[in-house]
């Protein structure tokens, strides 16, 4: 697969379809080839969901936990042990309560994978070309990122994607002065610090009009 490259399924059988997707991609053949880069023996990857509120996916805000169960079932068979689940909701949301709503504990404790609440994380400053911004300190031991955003609409920046996900990785008072900043700069800032490797973009039914 190549960096410019989308591929897409359709079906209803969400994690099938997600293993299906990501053995297409040869998704393990990239994190090895990044494990080789680096020179580690055994390499952290981090999967980023969108959470952003106590909102089943069936409602299309949130990320379908059955899409981050292929995922990390994929991972798993494929040899892959130090994979962690990170994320933090909105302000107004105690990540905690959001991911038990959504099912991420439980996805969580099937497959004996730690949920990191960045909510609960310290910020750590990063020069994000031209500007100064917080980015939460388990971001920093991250070797391959993999983001899992909604498709959807938004009533700021009208859509919403795989870029601005990247806000659930950034303290709540970051988060606070995105939108006082516009949230289209601040958003563009932080994709320069926080790296993903790998988009899986879930568009089973995401929330066009929101």
């Amino acid at each position: 697969m190549k960096h410019n490259q989308i591929y897409m399924i359709e079906g209803t059988d969400y994690e099938a379809m997600t293993k299906t997707l990501v053995s297409r991609v040869d998704l393990a053949g990239m994190i090895r080839k990044k494990r080789e880069a680096l020179g580690k023996g055994i390499i952290r990857i981090a999967i980023k969901p969108n959470l952003v509120s106590a909102s089943p996916a069936s409602y299309g805000a949130t990320t379908h936990p059955e899409v981050v169960s292929g995922l990390i079932s994929y991972l798993q068979e494929n040899a892959f042990k130090d994979i962690v689940i990170m994320e933090g909701s909105w302000v107004g949301d105690k990540t905690s309560e959001v991911a038990e709503v959504c099912g991420y504990y439980d996805l969580a404790e099937k497959y004996h994978v730690p949920f990191i609440d960045m909510q609960k994380e310290k910020g750590v400053a990063k020069e994000a070309s031209g500007i100064k911004l917080n980015v939460c300190k388990a971001v920093e031991d991250v070797d391959y990122l993999i983001n899992v955003p909604v498709l959807k609409g938004h009533c700021q920046t009208k859509i919403t994607c795989a870029l601005k996900n990247m806000k659930g990785l950034i303290p709540n008072a970051e988060k606070r002065r995105f939108h006082s900043m516009g949230l289209h700069k601040p958003i563009a800032h932080v994709n320069t610090v926080i790296h993903q490797d790998f988009i899986l973009v879930d568009n089973i039914c995401g929330d066009l009009d929101f």
